[in-house]
């Protein structure tokens, strides 16, 4: 320590547990390996609640750091007098390290970062601790951060992970590598343990890139603003096992609403999907088993999600896709951020496939699957807000033949029942445009189901309309 160079170097410094403090916000132990301070202020630091330096390096080691509670937001005294448990903080510049370290939230999810670990530098950092607006005192310029091997596990029993993640404030970028999220027990098994109905979802993503990123507007003012967002070679898998009891879902919002739901600026001008898979499975009896709806290689351009004070801003989806493997689809979908009835129009179309592809979702859906039959073209378009949806499907197809499942083919009564539906379904569609008809329908929206649980509906129902007469189809 040089008090009149203003500079103090520590090394080899163990910071052991806390006790007797129970109502400390941060509680800290690990090993501090080195740190050096240069250019202290002393009397900041002794008489005025401030601690200023023109450099910092640190260098930790196991650190562990446990939450309490919100550490920057903590009330004040009131107007009237000084806090002394308000600190500011002044650093000219900065250099940190820190090996396999952890925190802590008092929700009892953890983070843990794996060596090399974090590393971060910067300049002019500023921010305040103590008081209630301390988020908007935050300030620094020229931020580099990155962390490898980055691990979350959450009390709700999901965990992630990231392989890689580097925020360049210069450049105004954020980068993510080899994101993963989903439960720690497997979907089926974690849906297994809860006690009602509800989305289990699992994700992974190979490379996410955001151009464009304001990190101080981000953390004074939670606006989240890009220029540009890629998403690059990835799966989604969501699970929904029926046969659990109801349950009591909260309200799943549809895209205008939850681009609103965000402060204002805060969004994307584009963001560009290459590569991505989405399955959902859905149960309804324990012996058929999970249907499987696979949406694959889907490629989309997603253009104006932005919430922003001009009511005429558009949101745009354009996106292409393999259906149950067999099928491409286009897909356009158009809404207005500030409509609040949070309406949008779908419009698809669905190439060529073989009835049996779709085997996978309508054998443990209604125990039915198609032995021979070929669709030629599907033309889906669908009119929804948040409460009620309607629109129409018409399909061109061939030659199907249906069988009931769930029963060996040479029973009677099996073959009794394939005759029936076969009597009621119309096995080809007329050969005349002008003669094809329509599969209409009409819903209302479940609100506790996803949008794509929503458009998938709109879909199943169209068919339904198509296919049966119309007293079998309602």
């Amino acid at each position: 320590m040089n008090l009149f160079r203003q500079s103090v170097s520590i090394t080899g410094l163990t910071l052991v547990p806390m006790t007797g403090c129970p109502s400390s916000s941060l509680k800290i132990h690990g090993r501090l390996d080195s740190a050096q301070f240069t250019g202290l202020s002393l009397l900041g630091l002794l008489f005025r609640d401030r601690v200023e330096m023109d450099h910092l390096r640190l260098c930790l080691s196991g650190a562990i750091a446990a939450l309490a509670h919100d550490s920057l937001r903590v009330a004040t005294d009131g107007p009237m007098g000084r806090n002394p448990d308000v600190w500011s903080v002044a650093i000219g510049s900065f250099s940190v390290v820190m090996h396999s370290s952890s925190v802590i939230n008092q929700a009892g999810d953890t983070i843990i970062c794996h060596d090399p670990g974090v590393s971060m530098s910067g300049k002019d950092l500023r921010f305040i601790i103590g008081q209630e607006d301390a988020h908007a005192s935050f300030g620094v310029q020229g931020l580099l951060l990155s962390t490898d091997s980055l691990v979350g596990r959450m009390a709700s029993g999901y965990a992630w992970s990231v392989r890689n993640f580097r925020i360049d404030q210069a450049l105004g970028t954020l980068h993510l590598l080899r994101t993963r999220i989903g439960p720690s027990l497997g979907v089926e098994a974690f849906s297994a343990t809860l006690p009602s109905e509800t989305d289990v979802i699992e994700a992974r993503l190979d490379t996410m890139l955001f151009d464009g990123f304001d990190l101080v507007k981000a953390f004074t003012q939670k606006v989240y603003s890009f220029r540009q967002m890629q998403l690059t070679s990835g799966s989604v898998l969501v699970l929904r096992d029926k046969v659990a009891a109801d349950g009591k879902d909260h309200e799943k919002p549809l895209l205008s609403h939850l681009i609103r739901s965000f402060p204002l600026g805060s969004g994307a001008d584009s963001i560009i999907v290459h590569g991505l898979d989405v399955e959902y499975r859905e149960r309804v009896d324990v012996q058929r088993g999970y249907a499987v709806i696979p949406f694959t290689e889907i490629e989309a351009v997603i253009t104006g999600a932005r919430h922003t004070a001009n009511d005429t801003s558009g949101l745009i989806v354009r996106a292409g896709a393999v259906a149950f493997g067999a099928a491409s689809i286009s897909f356009l979908l158009r809404a207005r951020i500030a409509d609040t009835t949070d309406r949008f129009v779908i419009e698809a179309s669905i190439g060529p496939m073989p009835f049996s592809a779709l085997n996978s979702a309508t054998g443990p859906l209604v125990d039915i699957r198609a032995t021979e039959g070929r669709i030629d073209t599907v033309t889906y378009r669908m009119i929804a807000d948040d409460h009620l949806a309607s629109g129409a499907v018409r399909m061109r197809h061939r030659g199907l033949q249906l069988a009931s499942g769930g029963r060996k083919s040479q029973q009677a009564g099996y073959r009794i029942e394939s005759a029936i539906l076969n009597a009621l379904v119309r096995s080809t569609s007329h050969n005349k445009i002008d003669d094809a008809r329509d599969g209409r329908f009409t819903f209302e929206r479940r609100r506790d189901r996803a949008i794509f649980i929503y458009l998938w509906s709109g879909l199943r129902e169209g068919v339904k309309a198509e296919l049966l007469p119309g007293a079998l189809a309602n």
